[in-house]
């Protein structure tokens, strides 16, 4: 399995902001519809169903993983699901990095939005999920998308 140093960045921030989130939303709790808890989770769902995804579209379709670098020479198909796959991505690593830990710092100091904390706890967790959960992917597949 490869590690790469910005993935354990990703694991770590989203690890603290769960862990900040469940430690204090017992006592703040309030009941919620599922589907708040559902939206929580959607963000970091999908980027792992597109990136494995991904995996697989490329290796069925090139026969392989790929020996260059980038999307010369896929399938439109192919490029597509790349191109989509890695801005989910890159939208979840800057949320994760930048938006998530303000959240939750404001969720942490605000009264009135302590009530939010569990959920800013459940989407941190997802999200270390699905970071972790990615350095799965077969080595080949991991070079490819980290350069």
């Amino acid at each position: 399995m490869q590690n790469h140093p910005f993935m354990n960045l990703l694991v770590f921030v989203s690890v603290v902001v769960a862990i900040l989130g469940f430690s204090h939303s017992r006592r703040f709790s309030s009941p919620r519809p599922p589907w708040v808890t559902v939206l929580a989770v959607l963000p970091p769902a999908v980027t792992l169903v597109l990136f494995f995804s991904l995996a697989a579209h490329m290796y069925r379709a090139l026969g392989g993983w790929p020996s260059s670098l980038g999307d010369a020479g896929f399938p439109p198909s192919l490029a597509a699901h790349s191109y989509i796959a890695q801005r989910c991505f890159g939208l979840l690593v800057v949320s994760t990095l930048f938006v998530l830990p303000v959240v939750a710092l404001v969720c942490g100091f605000a009264p009135p939005l302590h009530r939010w904390l569990r959920l800013v706890g459940i989407h941190g967790a997802a999200c270390s999920i699905c970071f972790g959960s990615m350095l799965l992917a077969p080595s080949s597949f991991l070079d490819w998308w980290w350069d």
